[in-house]
């Protein structure tokens, strides 16, 4: 069974993962995936320094639970055994090079974010524009040869039932 960069956005993880348990049969394996925090992906780290300049503090929940250790205790405290955690990283090229995912993240971190939910339509788009452009400066610092390219970092948890 595999949960791939869900867990993060799980509000009750122990649930989540007694739930992954309940369903998996005896001797069967899980692994979960989830990023790694915010200061430990620069090219991460860079694009919401940009964003929190005009948001705030919010929780980016694509990173709020990159801790490897928390991974496995949490698999091992609610009925897995064997728990191992590997650091995967690996790089990401993207044709485009930068504006559809300056405008992507943009979107989601506005909409994680208290100052972007108390908006209405016509100033959430303006500041979701706002961050995208602003964020152009730093996807430039990750282009090479025409492409977006920057490294994404993992953390895989595995562990048998």
């Amino acid at each position: 069974m595999t949960c791939h960069q869900g867990l993060q956005f799980v509000s009750d993880k122990a649930g989540a993962v007694r739930e992954l348990r309940r369903v998996l049969r005896a001797g069967g394996h899980v692994a979960v995936g989830t990023w790694l925090s915010i200061e430990e992906i620069p090219f991460v780290r860079d694009l919401d320094h940009i964003a929190r300049q005009q948001l705030g503090p919010f929780t980016d929940t694509r990173h709020s639970f990159g801790d490897g250790n928390a991974l496995a205790t949490l698999l091992s405290e609610n009925g897995f055994h064997d728990a191992k955690v590997e650091t995967v990283s690996h790089d990401v090229m993207m044709a485009d090079n930068g504006p559809l995912f300056a405008r992507m993240n943009a979107m989601a971190v506005v909409g994680m974010s208290p100052k972007g939910r108390a908006l209405d339509d016509a100033d959430r788009a303006q500041l979701t524009g706002d961050i995208a452009a602003a964020s152009m400066e730093v996807l430039k610092r990750y282009t090479k040869d025409g492409a977006l390219t920057f490294s994404l970092m993992t953390n895989v948890a595995t562990a048998r039932a």
